[in-house]
């Protein structure tokens, strides 16, 4: 019988999944159930808008202070410096629990990509697009650096999972704030 050499065939590694695509692929039940949550707000009202920016009062300003808390010192802090909470109604805020870098990266994941839905918004609702939460809505977006230093911190920090975590704690408190049979008016 022949012997076959097969040491030049070498086991090609798998290149992993991008983490935007983890933290997408992971968070996706979580972000479905806030987009339906939002598409039953009837954001073309004042009643719709008010509740909206209610909703984005009652959780961003708590997203946004445990992601500072989080990012200090740390390669996140200029994403965390990037907060719209200024822009909002003072509110109870719901208090959000982010206890690491990793988790600040999830739920600064969270919050940019909340950028890129607002840039629709802005442009669908005249109403909304009023609204000083979207001030930054035609400006160039910054996705694509956000995209590139989150990559850079899953290559140091090595913690999908906390990501992961921070993730859907940002994306709870979005839902839970605009949760369908609150006080909100819906469609």
């Amino acid at each position: 019988m022949a012997v076959v050499d097969l040491a030049w065939q070498t086991t090609a590694a798998v290149a992993p999944e991008d983490v935007w695509k983890t933290l997408s692929r992971g968070t996706a039940d979580e972000h479905g159930k806030l987009d339906a949550s939002l598409s039953a707000l009837p954001l073309h009202t004042d009643a719709g808008t008010a509740a909206f920016i209610a909703a984005m009062a009652a959780a961003v300003p708590g997203v946004e202070a445990a992601l500072s808390s989080a990012a200090t010192g740390t390669p996140l802090a200029p994403w965390a410096a990037r907060g719209r909470a200024d822009t909002l109604p003072d509110a109870p805020a719901k208090s959000v629990e982010i206890d690491s870098e990793a988790a600040g990266w999830g739920a600064a994941y969270v919050l940019e990509g909340s950028r890129l839905g607002g840039r629709l918004l802005h442009r669908r609702y005249a109403l909304l697009a009023r609204q000083p939460f979207f001030r930054d809505a035609t400006l160039p977006s910054v996705w694509a650096a956000f995209l590139n230093d989150l990559r850079d911190a899953d290559e140091r920090l090595c913690d999908r999972a906390a990501m992961l975590t921070g993730a859907l704690t940002a994306f709870r408190a979005f839902t839970d704030a605009i949760e369908p049979g609150s006080e909100l008016p819906q469609r």
